[in-house]
């Protein structure tokens, strides 16, 4: 199933068009950076003020807008996650992403980058749409690694972190582990996957950083996953870990279905509307968002 639905998404990369008519672009100026920045916003289909959205920021807009919105829509319309408005931020240099390695920490443009995202972009998205409690944030490469340092942030406004092919350093595993293990009173999801085809040295890196990671264990608030994708490229990589990373961070959303029947609900007999309402709860208490119950989800109590 996984596979199918991974091969629909290849698909619908081929009929960009259609995504590119959805997306509004618009220019931001940044206090924090001193630049103008282009955005790129998408609003889904029956788009309303009077319900909220989760927010997915995307940075490395010009290369992962188009795959991150198909997933998006494609997982809507089968109602296996809620409607979301996806942000991409396009055209940054490597300067505002990268982090140097005797640093190892956000200084000078991407310090102004990194407070742009988290203190003027955030802000400025929830003022202009309703947004719901799980605020989402991808990146790949320097990028993907540079949206760690918002564990360490005590204004953190990130619950959901996709990192695609990061270019790590190793070292820093065990502070951001710390992070993973103190948790929090929230649900955080953590996603990380790389590839080692023509990109050795960096998939090495990127191996022994998420060693590091679990040098303790995660906080039971935190649920992380991360992919070894050996044998993959780089792009094939970033395709699949978009789609799975959606696929497990909403898998409460999903309606109830045989599998979740048979583990979960089939010898519950008397607490088999118990558990129901614990899913819708769970769903309003993960994502911060209130899912009328689906009539697919009342039939499978009967």
């Amino acid at each position: 199933m996984q596979m199918k639905k991974l091969f629909t998404l290849l698909i619908s990369l081929l009929i960009a068009q259609s995504i590119l008519a959805q997306i509004s672009n618009e220019v931001f100026t940044s206090g924090k950076t001193g630049k103008r920045q282009k955005l790129g916003i998408y609003k889904p289909a029956g788009y309303s003020d009077k319900q909220t959205y989760p927010l997915i920021i995307v940075l490395n807009g010009n290369t992962l807008m188009e795959p991150v919105v198909t997933a998006v829509r494609y997982y809507e319309q089968f109602q296996e996650m809620p409607k979301c408005i996806v942000v991409g931020v396009f055209d940054e240099s490597l300067e505002d992403v990268a982090i140097i390695d005797e640093v190892a920490r956000p200084m000078n443009e991407s310090a102004r980058f990194f407070e742009f995202i988290s203190t003027e972009l955030v802000p400025y998205v929830q003022g202009k749409f309703p947004i719901a409690g799980l605020k989402g944030i991808v990146g790949s490469e320097e990028a993907g690694f540079l949206i760690n340092y918002y564990l360490l942030n005590q204004k953190n406004p990130f619950n959901m972190f996709v990192s695609l092919n990061p270019t790590a350093i190793p070292r820093m595993g065990e502070e951001f582990s710390g992070a993973l293990a103190a948790g929090g009173k929230e649900r955080l999801f953590y996603y990380m996957t790389t590839a080692d085809v023509e990109n050795k040295l960096k998939y090495d890196k990127a191996i022994n950083f998420e060693r590091s990671l679990r040098s303790m264990p995660t906080h039971e608030s935190v649920d992380y996953h991360f992919v070894d994708r050996k044998g993959t490229s780089i792009n094939a990589a970033k395709l699949e870990g978009i789609a799975q990373a959606f696929d497990l961070c909403f898998d409460i959303y999903k309606p109830i279905g045989g599998k979740e029947y048979k583990t979960q609900m089939e010898t519950l007999s008397n607490n088999i509307f118990e558990y129901l309402e614990t899913k819708y709860k769970t769903i309003d208490a993960y994502l911060g968002i209130k899912k009328k119950p689906l009539l697919n989800d009342i039939m499978a109590t009967r």
